[in-house]
């Protein structure tokens, strides 16, 4: 008893979850969140908005970026370590700089300088020539008490970025502390020369001022030499720590005599004398500096710009005059200081000679050899965040020469290019991010010229042609993305740009789709088309590139689609379209391309169904006719417009709402199914869709609702099942699906969790089994497959199959059972399915064998029962049904029969029962049924006749007890009840539709009266038990539905009754525990099966 409370509750449980309203989170909305509170400094708020956004949103990645700041600003360092770490394991690399920069700091902040060190070592391999990391070293340095290797780190900085004067700060406070006062004086001013108008200006500035007018107190720092001076300034030091030149009577010559000031002035007069006989950072940067300030007497503007930020009243004002003096000493001064710290003695490529750093927006951009101020040799060019982005080379003459390399920042290739003194000459090759190639040209003088090919993302050749100064001159090819032997347009003759000759294209199978001559690049004489097996699509003729005279276009089948005459472009008098059996279809008339005067609408019997009549392309009446030929309804323009209501082949009212001729439908526009029941209602205005839009299904039950601004969805959108549950919901932006999209099974189980990125799927996308649980994830980069993670029903990763790995030549990638098998084998060609499939089940056995041809299904599969008999098999043309398809039972009689053309059902299809017996045949025309459809017993007596006209059901019959069929019985709306009897009299089938859809109780009899089948349906689905009878009124088998979803235990039986099978459903999937029997009760096997796929297998 308690297993069977439990099996209850597993299948009540699951729809007790309420589905609520899908909390959209719109990214403009979080952004001005963001910006609010950052205004606000409210940096726990600012954390509240970036945690709204949505993982799989481009945005996240910033969005993290932004995270471990504010978080590092908050001290909740070790969250930012965590955040880092997570934009560190992020595909994305734009910020990776960035991350390990504020990683290393959150360490520094934790006094983890050993973490801290190893995080910026690490950066500095891919960023060699980021000046953040070295400043950062420094810091760590610092905390390690290795002041001698922080002033190293520093200097690098300063050599990398010379304007960022946190270094020279850095630097001169640890001068300073080795009482190394000129050196310290030095970093100092160069600090405050650039940052004159800093926010910090007037604190440093004072402190500076402080320090130069007191003695050093604090506790020397030891080592003799750590900075690498040779304590060549040891003289200048006891100079200017013994402050002669703050003795009152000492005179600079300006007014503004503070401390720093003086001490200044007493700098530059020593270093005047001062010969450099180093090669160190000192005497090679800033000694030069200052003394090109002292030579050049810009000592009084020297001052006036370290000053700029004085509050002192009289010095202010001084400074206030001189804005122009420090502005034009500004420029001299960076000039100089570039100058300077260009040039750096190294070791380069093998030699320590002197290299030449080359800046662009205060950062190295390059550096590289000269001479006589001509760039020569090889040269390393980084971006902004101290990466390799290409490295390029110079002849002796300055002039671009050899081979050419750039990178993304990802390190990859993207581009190749060959020099000779100066001009483009030879290959060039350009990548895509996945390292194949994406162009490969050639130049000569600097002129693209020969042959060039493009390539697709996957490695196909998708264009090639040759070029002759820049225009294209001979033969012109472009490929399907399967590459170079499967032609699409082939071989356009090109003569110096201009199309001259036959052009000719292809269909993906090598079949001609259509020829045409070109001369002087316009379209000549007769065009025909082709479809893809080769019979004629269309024909038409063309004068200097406009099609002029007839023009016809055929069904597959060959019979005459379309017909009529075109001049000058434009469609001209009298045209008809004929349906696919020959019937015409439409007749109409063209005035100069405008639909002019009646616009005819035939049925497949030549009966008229509508007529429309048109001025120069506006509807100004209309009629709808009734079987019989009477006019059922009409309407004429009055005033411009004219309620329109529209009617089907059968008569029943299909549309209805205003139309104004020049602006289209206007108001309230109401849609209705084939048997006249509201399907949808929308507001227009000019034509386009505004407002709320509903669509209901035949019961009346809302199927959707969305909601439209000019034309265009938006917002919250909303699908649902027949039952009222939700069947899917998410937002419209800007007419895209945007954000986070919820599916669900029929008992509110969420089946998949989308993310939309203006419309395209991006990130992880979570697909759920039928029990709730995770089934897989795909990975999508704007719409691109990347990746897909499968798991067992524990939550634990099965396998990973990785789509970004391609090959120029055929591939499988594979998935598994769960025991670890080969499931699917799947042959590809760059990336699309191409060539051999293969499906083997659990135990190995082979289930499935076909072929794909260009990502569709194409030629003959084969489906096989676990036996290894034929289970189906038929044909398909790209991807598409064709031909005969039939199924088997397992005993290898066959089930049924059916004939597709080019995906749609048409002819007679056929089934039976295990026995070989007839019990369903069915016509088909162009995917709808036709005429009548015939149900026979398991024992091959004819049951019912259901009548059908375009897939609508109109009527039913059966055979009278003399052994004729009765007149048919008409059924209206296809709503009614049908009971049918065998030609012995006895009751044969019954049930009931309202509006197409089987409702209420359904019974199927044998000819002996015993019922055979008895279910129950409620709106067209199957719903509850459906029990299946023996002959001897023995349960066969027993299953139970939900709203046409197999969710519960089904159980099969043998004859006698016995229990055979016990196979548990959830959601139309088998979920749970499969149990089988043999003849005398006993258990011989169970099947635990996870969505849909046997997990373990037990044999007894």
């Amino acid at each position: 008893m308690k297993k069977i409370i439990s099996f209850v509750c597993l299948f009540t449980s699951l729809s007790l979850f309420a589905q609520e309203k899908l909390n959209y989170i719109d990214f403009d909305d979080v952004k001005t969140e963001f910006n609010n509170q950052l205004k606000e400094k409210n940096y726990e708020k600012v954390l509240e908005a970036l945690n709204k956004i949505n993982k799989n949103d481009s945005a996240y990645y910033a969005g993290l970026v932004s995270k471990v700041y504010y978080l590092k600003e908050l001290e909740k360092y070790e969250e930012a370590i965590k955040v880092a770490d997570e934009g560190l394991a992020h595909e994305n690399v734009d910020s990776k700089s960035t991350f390990l920069n504020q990683q290393a700091l959150s360490y520094i902040a934790l006094k983890d300088y050993k973490n801290a060190m190893k995080v910026l070592d690490d950066g500095l391999k891919e960023f060699p020539m980021y000046y953040l990391f070295y400043v950062n070293k420094g810091v760590a340095y610092e905390g390690l008490k290795e002041y001698a290797k922080a002033a190293s780190m520093y200097q690098q900085a300063i050599i990398i970025n010379p304007y960022y004067a946190n270094a020279h700060f850095r630097l001169g406070y640890i001068c300073y502390q080795y009482q190394k006062t000129t050196l310290a004086l030095m970093c100092f001013n160069t600090y405050m020369l650039l940052n004159p108008d800093g926010s910090n200006s007037l604190t440093m500035l004072e402190a500076f001022n402080k320090t130069v007018s007191a003695k050093y107190t604090e506790e020397k720092l030891p080592g003799k030499n750590v900075l690498g001076d040779n304590d060549a300034f040891e003289e200048i030091d006891l100079i200017i720590n013994n402050q002669a030149a703050l003795n009152k009577k000492y005179k600079t010559g300006n007014k503004i005599d503070y401390s720093l000031a003086k001490q200044n002035h007493a700098l530059l007069a020593l270093l005047k004398d001062y010969t450099p006989e180093n090669d160190n950072f000192w005497d090679t940067r800033y000694v030069p500096l200052y003394k090109w300030i002292q030579e050049n007497n810009q000592y009084d503007n020297f001052i006036y710009t370290i000053s700029f930020s004085v509050e002192n009243a009289s010095y202010k004002a001084i400074v206030a005059k001189k804005t122009q003096n420090i502005k034009s000493f500004l420029i001299e001064f960076y000039t100089k200081w570039i100058d300077i710290i260009s040039k750096n003695k190294e070791e380069f490529e093998g030699k320590n000679q002197i290299v030449k750093y080359a800046y662009y927006n205060s950062l190295l951009d390059a550096k590289g050899l000269t001479k006589n101020d001509k760039k020569i040799g090889n040269w390393y060019v980084y971006d902004k965040n101290g990466k390799l982005s290409s490295k390029v080379k110079f002849n002796d003459e300055g002039e671009k020469d050899g081979l050419w390399i750039y990178y993304d920042n990802k390190g990859n290739v993207t581009s190749e290019e060959n020099y000779k003194n100066g001009k483009l000459d030879g290959v060039f090759t350009s990548y895509h991010e996945n390292n194949k190639k994406q162009l490969i040209a050639n130049y000569l003088e600097g002129k693209v010229t020969g042959t060039y090919k493009k390539f697709n993302k996957p490695g196909a050749l998708i264009e090639q042609g040759t070029l002759n100064d820049g225009k294209l001159d001979g033969d012109y090819l472009t490929f399907y993305r399967l590459g170079e032997n499967f032609p699409d347009y082939n071989k356009v003759p090109y003569k110096m740009g201009v199309v001259e000759g036959l052009l000719s294209e292809f269909w993906e199978n090598g079949q001609l789709y259509t020829s045409i001559m070109f001369k002087d690049d316009k379209r000549q004489g007769e065009q025909i088309k082709y479809y893809d097996d080769g019979k004629i699509m269309s024909k038409t003729n063309y004068v200097n590139n406009l099609e002029t005279g007839a023009f016809v276009s055929y069904h597959r089948n060959g019979t005459i689609k379309e017909e009529g005459k075109i001049e000058n472009g434009l469609n001209e008098g009298e045209w008809k379209t004929y349906y696919d059996n020959g019937k015409m279809e439409t007749v109409f008339n063209y005035i100069k391309g405008k639909f002019d005067g009646a616009y005819k609408k035939f049925d497949r019997e030549d009966k008229l169904i509508s007529e429309f009549i048109y001025k120069k392309g506006d509807i100004i009446a209309y009629k709808y006719y009734n079987q019989d030929g009477s006019v059922l309804k009409e309407a004429k323009k009055q005033k411009g417009e004219f309620y329109y209501e529209g009617y089907n082949r059968l008569g029943y009212k299909i549309a209805e709402g205003l139309y104004d001729v020049n602006g289209g439908k206007k108001g309230e526009w109401k849609f209705y199914n084939e048997n006249g029941n509201l399907s949808s209602k929308s507001t227009y205005e000019d034509g386009k869709v505004i407002g709320e839009a509903v669509d209901y299904f035949g019961n009346g039950n809302l199927k959707k609702k969305s909601f439209y601004e000019n034309d265009t969805i938006k917002g919250y959108y909303v699908s649902y099942y027949v039952t009222g549950n939700i069947y899917q919901q998410g937002t419209y932006k800007n007419g895209e699906l945007n954000g986070v999209w919820l599916s669900y099974y029929k008992d509110t189980t969420i089946s998949v969790k989308n993310f939309y990125h203006k419309g395209k799927l991006h990130g992880e996308q979570e697909y759920y089994a039928a029990n709730g649980k995770l089934s897989y994830i795909s990975t999508y980069e704007y719409d691109v497959l990347k990746s897909q993670r499968f798991f067992n029903s524990k939550g634990e990763e099965k396998y990973k199959i990785d789509y970004t790995v391609f090959d120029d030549e055929p591939y499988q990638l594979v998935s598994y059972n769960y025991n670890k098998t080969v499931e699917n084998s799947v042959t590809y060609l760059y990336n699309v399915k191409h060539g051999k499939f293969t499906s083997h089940n659990y135990e190995g056995k082979l289930v499935i064998t076909g072929n794909y041809f260009n990502g569709d299904e194409d030629g003959e599969w084969i489906y096989y029962h676990d036996n290894g008999k034929i289970k189906k098999k038929g044909s398909y043309a790209k991807g598409k049904k064709h031909g005969l398809w039939e199924e088997f039972h397992e005993n290898g009689k066959l089930s049924d029969k059916e004939i597709y053309y080019y995906g749609k059902l048409n002819g007679i299809s056929e089934d039976y029962n295990d026995k070989g017996i007839l019990t369903n045949t069915y016509n088909y025309v162009d995917g709808m049924l036709q005429g009548p459809r015939t149900f026979y017993s398991e024992d091959g007596k004819i049951q019912l006749f259901r009548y059908y006209k375009d897939d609508i059901l109109i009527g039913y019959s059966y055979l009278g007890k003399d052994g004729k069929e009765i007149p048919m019985i008409e059924i209206k709306n296809e709503t009614g009840k049908i009971v049918t009897y065998f030609d012995n009299g006895k009751v044969s089938r019954e049930m009931e539709y309202i509006n197409g859809n089987l409702i209420n109780a359904y019974k199927e009899y044998y000819y002996t009266g015993q019922l055979a089948e008895e279910q129950s349906f409620v709106d067209g689905f199957k719903n509850g038990k459906y029990t299946i009878y023996y002959p001897n009124g023995k349960v066969k088998a027993i299953h139970n539905y939900n709203m046409g979803d197999l969710h519960g235990v089904s159980k099969l039986f043998y004859e006698d009754g016995t229990l055979k099978e016990e196979i548990t459903y959830i959601n139309n999937d088998q979920n749970g525990e499969n149990k089988y029997y043999n003849k005398l009760g006993k258990l011989t096997s169970i099947e635990v099966y996870f969505d849909d796929e046997i997990e373990t297998k037990t044999i007894y």
